[in-house]
């Protein structure tokens, strides 16, 4: 063919031992990329990362020692995650030792705002228990302070009336206890005569007779 003397085809590209390393180390880099799984499957004895959601198969445990105690065992306190005891399952079990010093307790919490906790219980089900404390033979709960509770309150019997209803919005059932103490002086002969529920969410409160004045009562109901 006319002109086709001297033309020679291209030659491929030679690259070098290097280069051919390092485009195969980009290509297994970019596949464990897409491949990097949303959560990390961890094993027992591995390192918990922070920020991370991790799995395990047994429970996490944190012992605080006290180097100073040289006799017997210095555990002072110790903390379990994801504990079980038989069926029962913890998400937080915490405790101190019989090492550690007086008025220890397992789990703490600390809130500085007035519109803060310190700790907060919450259940969804309306028959279940979002706090429970137990002591057979014993204390229950301690409160240093104030109380409050929502199911209780203060209410008035107007002068010339000897009764008065109480509308409970939680509900008033039929082995509800209600407690009422009057909170001052009805007039002679003015006495609370008793208390009784009247509707799924109602009671009733009962004077000895008409209030010559107003008086207040205080009301709580427990079950």
């Amino acid at each position: 063919m006319a002109g086709s003397k001297g033309i020679k085809a291209a030659a491929p590209a030679v690259i070098s031992r290097r280069e051919a390393i390092m485009g195969a180390l980009a290509l297994a880099a970019g596949t464990l990329i897409a491949s990097k799984p949303d959560i990390a499957l961890a094993t027992n004895g591995d390192t918990m990362r922070l920020g991370t959601l991790m799995y395990d198969t047994t429970y996490t445990s944190i012992t605080r020692y006290d180097p100073a105690i040289l006799s017997g065992i210095n555990d002072v306190s110790y903390v379990y995650l994801n504990h079980s005891l038989g069926d029962q399952h913890i998400g937080v079990y915490g405790a101190p030792t019989d090492q550690a010093g007086p008025l220890s307790v397992g789990v703490y919490g600390l809130a500085s705002k007035a519109d803060h906790y310190g700790v907060q219980a919450e259940h969804s089900d309306a028959a279940g228990v979002a706090l429970r404390a137990t002591n057979p033979g014993g204390i229950g709960i301690v409160v240093e302070g104030k109380s409050k509770f929502s199911r209780s309150g203060l209410v008035t019997v107007t002068k010339g009336h000897s009764t008065k209803t109480v509308t409970v919005s939680s509900g008033v059932a039929t082995t509800s206890r209600i407690l009422v103490t009057l909170q001052g002086n009805g007039g002679s002969g003015v006495y609370l005569k008793y208390a009784t529920r009247t509707s799924a969410t109602t009671f009733k409160v009962y004077l000895t007779k008409s209030a010559s004045k107003s008086v207040k009562f205080a009301w709580m109901i427990t079950d």
